[in-house]
């Protein structure tokens, strides 16, 4: 149901790169129906061990990413992302949503992000659609296509923190487009840089 959690206290690290590219993803922890209202988190701890997953996903649902939602309690770190990503709205490499204190480290994005809803709040980002954790030493380099809310690295940054990271693609949107960060509210990003 809405706002649950799985995989809390559990440690997943890869063993080698994933090529899910032939497969339609469904985001980890998401549920079976989604509506704009019903994310789900991953409350565990992912540590890519510097590996890669493929991922080409095209759908017509929301809430796009490895991820559906990352917890408060989550750890996501050492992973490359790579493919493309084209969903209805709320996109990012690792996730759509991350809670405050949670927490993404050492992750490069290589998927191109893209929405294709009418309506135009979309919260799409690089890496997160929308973020209220800490993200540190994370880079995008593909290209994000949004709405209102657009980012490299994050659509929306909600209390959250970003860091050390930077972006190297094109990002388009309508209001609120930015190339680290669409809007920044009551948030803190701190040595970061732009080359999109």
């Amino acid at each position: 149901k809405k706002n649950d959690v799985y995989g809390t206290g559990i440690y997943y690290k890869l063993g080698a790169s994933i090529d899910l590219s032939g497969y339609q993803w469904t985001p980890i922890c998401a549920r079976e129906k989604m509506t704009s209202t019903d994310w789900t988190y991953f409350d565990g701890n992912f540590d890519g061990a510097g590996y890669t997953i493929i991922m080409n996903i095209s759908t017509t649902n929301s809430g796009y990413g490895l991820f559906q939602g990352i917890s408060g309690k989550s750890v996501v770190k050492n992973l490359t992302l790579a493919g493309s990503i084209k969903a209805a709205h709320r996109a990012g490499a690792i996730a759509y949503i991350s809670a405050a204190r949670s927490k993404i480290d050492n992750v490069h994005n290589y998927a191109k992000i893209t929405v294709t809803s009418a309506a135009k709040d979309y919260y799409t980002g690089g890496i997160l659609g929308s973020n209220s954790g800490v993200i540190t030493n994370t880079y995008n380099y593909a290209e994000v296509v949004g709405g209102n809310y657009t980012g490299g690295i994050a659509g929306t940054n909600s209390k959250g923190t970003i860091t050390n990271s930077a972006n190297f693609a094109n990002v388009s949107g309508y209001k609120y487009t930015g190339g680290i960060a669409g809007m920044n509210t009551g948030a803190t990003i701190s040595n970061c840089k732009n080359f999109g």
